[in-house]
């Protein structure tokens, strides 16, 4: 943002870049949901500090020049004929619902991420509705994902070859197999950040802490706990109210206790 230093005109015309290629995938029905992350770190003594990672100008062009990347190389797989793990996600029709909604965030996103189908990998191409792209793979992050590290494997090679290196059966095997660890490492990653986020929570039971949260409701159903999402952090945690409150409705809760083993906070609704 600053006008004299060296990268500001570069950046700039990368961030237009990015915004002009946000708005195409928005025209083609993209679902963008801004939800924040939480971002916790832990010292050597066990103290823990806890923000939220909004999505940021910088945060843009990357994720927008990613998603350019792989659906460019979605492409090229399918006008060459290369066998390719895609990405695909089926469309709903959720935009027009849930945007004409007068509802705070956290309820407008929780109703927009319920909508949405799961997406899944296939070797048959079919359009990535959630992303606005006709064809998707994922190929930009091999430090995290082996698919990843294969597919660049696989066009590498017949950029260099003029053959795949892998047949599709072995594509498609891989992705198999990878579409279960990577859900299993997701929840892994879910739990470790309720624990530690739970554990950040509990310096507010002190005697001279406030523990008091602002939450919104989310769900509130007959024979069952409601559902809420605390205001101040991407978190969302069950507890008893009435049935008069409705989805959408703040409310205060104090925090009681914190149980570590069910990876819970002990919530009461602090009426009035």
């Amino acid at each position: 943002e600053e006008v004299d230093d060296e990268w500001h005109k570069a950046l700039s015309r990368l961030g237009g870049v990015a915004f002009g290629l946000r708005r195409k995938r928005e025209a083609a029905g993209a679902v963008l949901i801004d939800r924040g992350e939480l971002a916790i770190e832990v010292d050597g003594f066990g103290g823990v500090e806890v923000s939220v990672r909004r999505f940021t100008p910088s945060s843009e062009i990357v994720a927008e020049l990613m998603i350019l990347c792989n659906s460019l190389l979605a492409e090229f797989c399918l006008k060459e004929k290369i066998p390719a793990a895609y990405r695909c996600q089926s469309s709903v029709d959720i935009v027009g619902m849930v945007n004409q909604m007068d509802v705070p965030a956290q309820l407008r996103r929780y109703l927009m991420m319920r909508q949405l189908l799961p997406a899944y990998l296939d070797c048959v191409p079919a359009p990535h509705a959630g992303l606005g792209v006709p064809a998707y793979i994922q190929a930009t992050s091999p430090l995290r994902r082996y698919p990843d590290l294969m597919m660049q494997r696989q066009i590498s090679h017949y950029i260099g070859a003029g053959k795949a290196l892998y047949a599709e059966e072995e594509i498609a095997s891989v992705a198999q197999r990878a579409e279960v660890q990577l859900r299993e490492l997701a929840g892994i990653e879910e739990q470790r950040k309720r624990y530690w986020f739970l554990k950040y929570l509990e310096k507010s039971l002190a005697p001279d802490q406030d523990n008091r949260f602002t939450a919104v409701v989310l769900e509130n159903e007959p024979r069952r706990l409601a559902l809420l999402e605390l205001v101040e952090y991407p978190f969302r945690l069950r507890a008893e109210l009435a049935r008069s409150y409705e989805p959408g409705e703040a409310v205060t809760l104090r925090l009681c206790g914190v149980d570590q083993w069910c990876r819970v906070g002990q919530w009461v609704h602090m009426a009035g």
